[in-house]
């Protein structure tokens, strides 16, 4: 997949039209995996019989926008993202399309009205032919574009707007606002069924203050990125993919080895747990190895229970054992087993 980063620099379509899909894809759901699905139908309906991915084929391909809107626009309201610029990337590049831009959003362009978008972006730009949206996609100075406005001036200048409904899942419209409240509130197992894979944070394990070690359930500290929705504090079921430092593993490269992850405080062991780090940690069930240093990528299966202060060390050790295993018995009942997206 060719990676754009401006619109000016797209460059010439070989007088081939294209197919856009545009939006700000944050977590690239479920509902966002049917946009760019039908931007894939489209370029290859719009091929002719010729479709796939041969020279007939109308290129297919995203349009979407960096940093979050709201952080140029109002960023006192700007929300935490699902993912990083790098992962969101890849998701788009594994739904099968052939190009990205990745457009900066600045103040310039946030002032762009709706005809100018249409016009100086989509079509002289970026040639596009048919262009895909969500239902709910607003655009232009202002947000005074939106989807239905945008599908009318596409049939009067003779190109294709494909408008795509909201996908539900159990009756729940999914988006990447109530995906956030999901993971926010602890409910991780609902957030990966509208996802359509488990939510994950990848970070640098870092060395912390050992406390895990002497208790004798040692932790990986994993640094948490900047600017993602963290989990409800409390402790979760996880698979966590990572290349071991030491090489241990039975074959080189990454493995997947289930958790037991804390997020939160530890106000077990502060007075004052509110001026305490937020920490994200790790401790890996059957593994011995080494990950100081390595990048670790860490996905929230289950909640297991909030987290709290123990009235003694000893007391969260059994509680820390309990948990354990319950993940244990729950991995071990798991049909799917540790997933990596």
């Amino acid at each position: 997949m060719d990676v754009y980063r401006e619109y000016s620099g797209m460059g010439p379509s070989g007088g081939r039209g294209r197919v856009v899909a545009v939006g700000f894809f944050d977590g690239v759901h479920l509902g966002h995996q049917r946009l760019l699905q039908l931007a894939v139908e489209a370029a290859r309906v719009g091929g002719g019989e010729g479709g796939g991915r041969g020279p007939d084929r109308m290129p297919a391909g995203a349009l979407t926008f960096w940093p979050h809107p709201m952080n140029v626009l109002r960023p006192a309201e700007a929300p935490p993202l699902l993912m990083t610029l790098e992962e969101k990337e890849r998701a788009i590049a594994h739904q099968g399309l052939d190009f990205l831009l990745v457009q900066p959003f600045t103040p310039d362009f946030a002032r762009l009205s709706p005809r100018a978008f249409l016009e100086d972006v989509l079509v002289d730009a970026m040639a596009a032919e048919t262009i895909v949206v969500g239902f709910n996609f607003s655009f232009g100075a202002g947000g005074s574009g939106n989807a239905n406005w945008l599908a009318g001036e596409a049939r009067r200048r003779g190109l294709r707007a494909v408008v795509v409904p909201p996908v539900a899942i159990d009756d729940e419209v999914v988006s990447s606002s109530t995906i956030r409240d999901h993971i926010r509130e602890g409910r991780v197992e609902r957030a990966a069924a509208l996802l359509g894979y488990p939510f994950h944070v990848r970070g640098t394990v870092r060395h912390g203050d050992g406390r895990g070690h002497t208790i004798g359930f040692p932790t990986a500290n994993v640094t948490f990125p900047e600017g993602i929705v963290a989990p409800a504090a409390g402790v979760y079921a996880v698979d966590c993919v990572f290349a071991p430092a030491d090489g241990a593993g039975s074959s080189p490269g990454p493995v997947v080895i289930a958790g037991v992850a804390n997020v939160g405080r530890r106000p077990t062991f502060y007075e004052d747990p509110a001026r305490a780090p937020h920490l994200l940690e790790v401790h890996l069930l059957n593994f011995s190895g080494d990950v100081y240093g390595s990048e670790m990528e860490v996905s929230f299966r289950r909640f297991l229970r909030p987290e709290r202060a123990f009235p003694s060390v000893e007391a969260l050790v059994q509680q820390i054992k309990s948990d354990v295993a319950v993940a244990t018995e729950w991995f071990s009942q798991s049909h799917d087993g540790p997933q990596w997206c």
